[in-house]
Formats: C-alpha cells, structure tokens, sequence
C-alpha cells in the first residue's frame, strides 16, 4: 500500500494515472500505475460534492436568541459567524465559497445544528415562555 497526495478537490472514487510509473524491469518499459482517491475521514467536516457539511450542538436558547459559532476552514483559517435567526431543526447556514476547491469551482460550507432541549420545564417556566410566545391558554 502506498500514499500518494492529489490536487484538493478530487473526488472519492477518482482513478490517476502515472505514466510509466510502474514497476522497473531492465529491458522494459515502466508500465503505468493507476491509483484510486480515497477520502480520510475528517473529524469535523464532512462532504457532499463540492460542498463541505458539519453539525454543531446548541442549546434551545442559543437556537431561539442567536449564537456565534468558530469553525476552523481546511486550509487553517478561523471564520467567526454570528447566526441571528432562529434555528428550526431544518435550518441550515451557508457559507458561500467555503467549502471544497475543485476544478469546477469551490463548493460551500453548510452548517447543520443539533438543538438541546431542557428535560424538564417547571409550571413557571412553562407559563412565562408561552407569555413569551404569545401562546392562548
């Protein structure tokens, strides 16, 4: 088994081929070597085309109030976003542009959230959210 680095972007599954970079046999020509992309898994992001995608956890508070999230790009940069709307269990937040370098174009980066909420609201709690929320009792 062999590594061997490829331009970023290249997807899963792509066969290179190494012209005349096979095996060495005196009298003969090198054959080719053909390699198949296979990804390394990422602790953090993974892929969808060009598109990187990621989960985060938060609270119910943060999903009603906003938050600030910090992610760490690939290539090493910091990107601090402040998300201001309310984060439903559907919502994702795209960053256009961040996501993985190809050939075609740079894909975006999604952001997807996991939201907490409370095991247990007491009889308080309860009345002042649906005050909060307009709820008709």
């Amino acid at each position: 088994v062999s590594t061997q680095s490829t331009w970023g972007g290249t997807d899963r599954g792509t066969v290179v081929r190494y012209d005349q970079k096979g095996p060495e046999r005196e009298g003969w020509i090198n054959g080719h070597t053909l390699v198949t992309v296979e990804e390394k898994p990422h602790p953090d992001y993974t892929r969808d085309g060009r598109d990187l995608c990621t989960v985060r956890d938060i609270t119910l508070e943060q999903a009603l109030t906003g938050f600030p999230v910090e992610l760490t790009t690939l290539d090493g940069r910091k990107l601090n976003v402040f998300i201001n709307e309310v984060v439903h269990p559907e919502y994702v937040k795209r960053l256009v542009g961040e996501g993985m370098p190809t050939p075609e174009g740079t894909g975006d980066l999604l952001i997807s959230f996991r939201t907490s909420f409370p095991k247990y609201l007491t009889a308080e709690q309860q009345r002042e959210i649906k005050r909060i929320l307009g709820a008709k009792t």
